[in-house]
């Protein structure tokens, strides 16, 4: 009886098994999709550090055995350059300007810069290559900007002119 039935309804219960499989196929892909996005957030997470820690290194190699009044102009431009990449690449990659994460990365960053060169990004008057007697031009005016916008965003305590005209 059972037997008969079945035989008789074959196609429907093929249809069936169809329809069951294919839904768990679509609910598969689903899965596959959310933890291919997870593991893409993460490997752009990765990159970021990676990317931030060289950029670290490659700052601390513009200042290492410096102190600020020793830099030249390039030394100085090459270091604010660096913190220039580091800032954009942070603000690039935190969704939705998320407080909490901004400041973890930037904390990462700061943790790798080199003591010498945290200390006269963070408690002196800054790269004094910027202010000796050359000729300002257009270069040295968009470093100065981009130092000024560093200084803002790792909350470094410098001096500025802003602060000076008050």
């Amino acid at each position: 009886m059972i037997f008969e039935y079945i035989k008789q309804h074959s196609e429907v219960i093929i249809s069936g098994f169809s329809v069951a499989a294919a839904i768990a196929s679509a609910w598969a892909a689903i899965a596959s999709r959310q933890t291919a996005a997870k593991a893409l957030k993460i490997q752009s997470r990765m990159s970021l550090y990676e990317l931030l820690k060289s950029t670290a290194e490659k700052a601390n190699s513009f200042s290492k055995g410096k102190r600020g009044a020793e830099w030249d102009f390039y030394d100085a431009a090459n270091i604010v350059r660096c913190l220039n990449l580091a800032m954009e690449s942070i603000k690039d990659h935190t969704e939705n300007d998320d407080k909490l994460d901004i400041r973890e990365l930037k904390q990462f960053f700061l943790s790798q810069l080199n003591m010498e060169l945290f200390e006269e990004l963070n408690y002196q008057v800054g790269p004094d290559a910027f202010f000796r007697g050359e000729e300002p031009n257009s270069m040295s005016s968009d470093i100065y900007a981009q130092w000024i916008n560093a200084i803002s965003f790792f909350n470094f305590m410098v001096v500025t002119d802003e602060d000076l005209a008050d």
